[in-house]
């Protein structure tokens, strides 16, 4: 499931490489908004949270998770309105697929943003990103791994699936200490 992942997430790196170049020639003035969007997220973001390796270890765990098990949760709620509808697969494999390909889609946007200041996007990525990536890639993994294995649960999907979900949470523990140690490098804690 890690080639997998690897795979949606670089999809998702060359679609945000490709289409950001474009905008960027042929939209400058878009170029310039989406900057200026960039800078306020930031700064309200590091409003509400003063230390800035809590905000990147939320904002990342949050995503891991949301790749991880997301789809359970979609799954979870959704068999409350229709358990048919429930073990639908598509709900499964829908956020762990969108959370690779758009954090890929990032990196791909910021590497067109700066392709002419490459060590300057090399460095701002390395080393933290030597942990986030593959965090980002198992979390992926798991959430593909659960969907995948759902094709298996027939007459108590939701017990299995809540009992695979559980038998995961052993591997992400190892997302968890990839991203704490990615965001203490990222903000100089480290």
């Amino acid at each position: 499931m890690l080639k997998r992942s690897a795979a949606i997430y670089f999809g998702g790196f060359l679609f945000g490489l490709l289409s950001s170049a474009l905008i960027i020639t042929l939209y400058p003035s878009l170029y310039e908004a989406f900057l200026e969007f960039l800078r306020r997220r930031v700064e309200t973001q590091s409003a509400f949270i003063e230390n800035f390796t809590l905000m990147i270890i939320v904002n990342n765990l949050l995503a891991a998770s949301i790749a991880s098990f997301g789809g359970v949760g979609v799954s979870k709620f959704v068999n409350i309105f229709s358990p048919k509808a429930a073990k639908n697969k598509a709900l499964l494999y829908f956020l762990p697929v969108g959370i690779l390909f758009v954090n890929g889609e990032v990196l791909g946007l910021l590497a067109a943003l700066f392709a002419e200041h490459i060590p300057r996007f090399l460095s701002g990525i390395f080393p933290h990103g030597f942990f986030e990536i593959p965090a980002i890639l198992l979390s992926g993994a798991i959430g593909l791994e659960i969907s995948e294995e759902s094709k298996n649960f027939e007459e108590n999907f939701q017990t299995d699936l809540n009992n695979h979900a559980k038998q995961s949470l052993k591997k992400f523990t190892i997302v968890v200490l990839l991203i704490i140690i990615g965001a203490m490098l990222e903000s100089g804690a480290l």
